[in-house]
């Protein structure tokens, strides 16, 4: 690296101003003041990076920003923000939580994925699911239980299995308004008593 160009400038009523430059390198380094403006900024042939400080507010402006510590608390004492124009990534090697005191709402415009070793949805009063339609698959067992359950299909319900198998530790009804078929090979009906009709 050559020889760097060092200004210094002092006015009263414009304030104070630093320049340093590289012409080696093309970049030039800027630190202005001007009493109510602090402005810092490096300018190079690919790109410009500034910092700028008023009495209430900070703007960083540059092509990417890079934050390394051991640890980093932010807080803030009002609303806070975070978008991306583009892809947005969140990771953790450990432990990750999200929580809020309020209302939790996540939303995505196209499809949502969750996947873990193990999931756990709790809700202390409701829980409930919505959509156009509904799959749920399970590759070995699938337990549905509650003080009270109930399945309701508003046109129609269909069970079907190899083997399918209903019991009541106390009484079986089945019933339909309209017409009800029993239907087998081979149809057994046993009872120690049994009423037909």
């Amino acid at each position: 690296m050559g020889l760097l160009v060092c200004k210094i400038e002092l006015d009263k009523n414009a304030g104070g101003k630093v320049t340093i430059e590289n012409p080696d390198a093309s970049i030039t380094q800027t630190i202005t003041m001007d009493g109510t403006t602090l402005k810092m900024e490096v300018k190079g042939p690919n790109a410009t990076s500034s910092w700028t400080q008023v009495e209430d507010k900070i703007t960083i402006d540059v092509k990417a920003f890079e934050v390394k510590a051991d640890t980093i608390t932010m807080t803030s004492q009002k609303e806070s923000k975070w978008d991306s124009k583009m892809t947005m990534a969140l990771s953790s090697t450990q432990e990750m939580s999200l929580k809020t005191d309020n209302k939790l709402t996540m939303k995505a415009t196209m499809d949502g994925t969750l996947t873990a070793m193990k999931i756990a949805f709790k809700a202390d009063t409701d829980l409930k699911m919505d959509a156009l339609n509904t799959t749920t698959k399970s590759t070995i067992a699938f337990k549905a239980q509650g003080l009270t359950t109930e399945v309701a299909g508003q046109v129609q319900s269909k069970m079907s299995a190899p083997i399918i198998q209903v019991s009541a530790s106390g009484m079986l009804t089945a019933e339909g308004s309209g017409i009800a078929t029993l239907k087998g090979g081979i149809v057994n009906v046993s009872g120690s008593l049994v009423k037909l009709g």
